[in-house]
C-alpha cells in the first residue's frame, strides 16, 4: 500500500493535501475491480475498499518523511477533486445519462484501398464508466499499456489480444460497436468527415430504435487527433452534426463538442 500511495502523491499533486482525493484516485487505480462489482453502485462497496484512514494515514507518513508535501495550488484543486467524487458516487442518480464515442479512422496512410471509421458507443457512460476502470486496471496488470495493433499481430501477441476481448466480453452489455468503409480512390478529407457524421448519426438511430433513447441525454464524441485534419474541419463538423441531432431527436439530444485526443490516451 505505501508504493501506491507514494506512487500516487508523486504523479497526481492534489493528492497531498486530501485524503479524499488520495482514496478516490487509490480506490479508482488499485481496486477498480471492487467498485466494478457493485451495480447500482452504493456506499456499501466502502466495506470492501481498503480504509481511508488507512491510506490517509501512510500519506502522512511518507510526508513526515520529507517526500511529495502539499502546496497551495493543490489545495486550490482540492475543492474540484472532493466534488468529482460526489458526481462519481452519485452518477447512477438524476445526472444527464452520456452517450459516448470512441471513433477513430484508418486508411490515411497513403496507398490503402479502403478508408475506414470505427470505434465504440457507450450508451451510458456514467454507468459503464467502473467498468472501463476495471479493464484499464486489468491492462496495467498485465504490464501491456500500449495500443493494439492488428497488423502486428504475432504469436507472442495473440494471447494478449484474446485475453482482452474475454474481459470485455464480461463487460459488453451498454457498448455498440460501429464502423464504416469505403473504397479510399478519389476521396476528400470531407468525405471523410461527412462518413464520420454519417456513423455517429446511424449510430444514435439504432440506439433510438432499441429504445435505448427513451430519456434525454448528452452526446460526446472523442476521437484520435489528427494533426492538420482536425484544425481544418473539427469545428466545422460540430455543426451540421448538432443541427441534424436537432432535427432527428428534437428535444432528446444534447452535442457536446468534439474531442481530439492523443494517440493511446
Amino acid at each position: 500500500m505505501e508504493q501506491k500511495v507514494a506512487f500516487l502523491l508523486h504523479h497526481f499533486p492534489e493528492t497531498r493535501e486530501s485524503d479524499i482525493a488520495l482514496c478516490i484516485r487509490y480506490w479508482r487505480r488499485f481496486q477498480a475491480d471492487v467498485i466494478e462489482q457493485c451495480d447500482p453502485f452504493e456506499l456499501e462497496v466502502l466495506f470492501g475498499l481498503h480504509k481511508l484512514e488507512t491510506i490517509g494515514r501512510i500519506r502522512r507518513h511518507i510526508q513526515e518523511l520529507g517526500l511529495f508535501r502539499g502546496t497551495e495550488e493543490t489545495a486550490r484543486q482540492r475543492g474540484l477533486i472532493q466534488q468529482e467524487f460526489h458526481e462519481y458516487l452519485a452518477a447512477h442518480k438524476g445526472a444527464l445519462p452520456e452517450v459516448r464515442f470512441y471513433l477513430d479512422e484508418t486508411g490515411l496512410e497513403g496507398g490503402k484501398a479502403f478508408l475506414g471509421i470505427g470505434g465504440v458507443c457507450v450508451i451510458n457512460w456514467q454507468q459503464y464508466e467502473k467498468h472501463g476502470a476495471a479493464l484499464a486496471q486489468w491492462r496495467r496488470e498485465q504490464n501491456w499499456p500500449e495500443p493494439i495493433h492488428f497488423v502486428e499481430m504475432g504469436s507472442d501477441r495473440v494471447d494478449r489480444a484474446v485475453g482482452l476481448l474475454a474481459e470485455l466480453d464480461k463487460r459488453r452489455g451498454g457498448l455498440l460497436f460501429l464502423g464504416y468503409v469505403l473504397n479510399s480512390r478519389g476521396f476528400s478529407h470531407a468525405d471523410l468527415f461527412s462518413l464520420f457524421i454519417q456513423l455517429v448519426i446511424d449510430s444514435l438511430r439504432a440506439l433510438r430504435d432499441a429504445k435505448c433513447l427513451e430519456e434525454p441525454r448528452a452526446v460526446r464524441i472523442i476521437k484520435e487527433a489528427e494533426t492538420g485534419i482536425d484544425t481544418m474541419y473539427l469545428d466545422k463538423m460540430h455543426k451540421p452534426l448538432s443541427d441534424l441531432i436537432a432535427v432527428e431527436f428534437p428535444g432528446r439530444l444534447l452535442l457536446h463538442p468534439i474531442e481530439p485526443v492523443v494517440k493511446g490516451s
